[in-house]
């Protein structure tokens, strides 16, 4: 859901009730910080979709999440 819009988010995952909603499968790494709510997809570790051949995993930190894409041979 990297294109939806603020307002798909925040209908989309409202029902939840928590701060941090994380979801996966799309193959893109993404990351929206909204007031009171952070989605975050993981991306993936192979066959990423935004040509960026590196891995991709997500690490949350209490309240905070950050993207990760070490390096590694192709």
């Amino acid at each position: 859901m990297p294109s939806a819009t603020d307002d798909d988010l925040r209908t989309t995952y409202a029902s939840l009730q928590t701060p941090i909603v994380v979801y996966a499968h799309i193959h893109q790494p993404c990351i929206r910080n909204l007031p009171g709510l952070t989605v975050a997809n993981t991306g993936s570790v192979s066959q990423s979709y935004d040509r960026d051949t590196r891995a991709s995993y997500l690490v949350i930190d209490t309240k905070l999440a950050s993207s990760i894409r070490p390096p590694h041979p192709v």
